[in-house]
């Protein structure tokens, strides 16, 4: 003997589980990564940036090139 679930029972899961895909889905593609702003001189540099010698780290430190 089989058990079978009513199409009623299955169209209540279904919305949970769209929703809880979407939810996942969407943290995916907002989580970012951290940029760090370093200060030398007193302005503000983005990740990246170049003073000089020196680049920006993720961090907030300078590094030479």
């Amino acid at each position: 003997m089989t058990t079978r679930t009513s199409p009623c029972v299955r169209n209540l899961y279904l919305p949970i589980f769209a929703s809880l895909f979407t939810a996942i889905i969407t943290q995916l593609f907002i989580a970012a990564p951290a940029q760090a702003i370093c200060e030398y001189q007193g302005q503000t540099y983005e990740t990246g940036d170049t003073v000089g010698p020196y680049v920006c780290m993720p961090d907030g430190s300078w590094q030479p090139q």
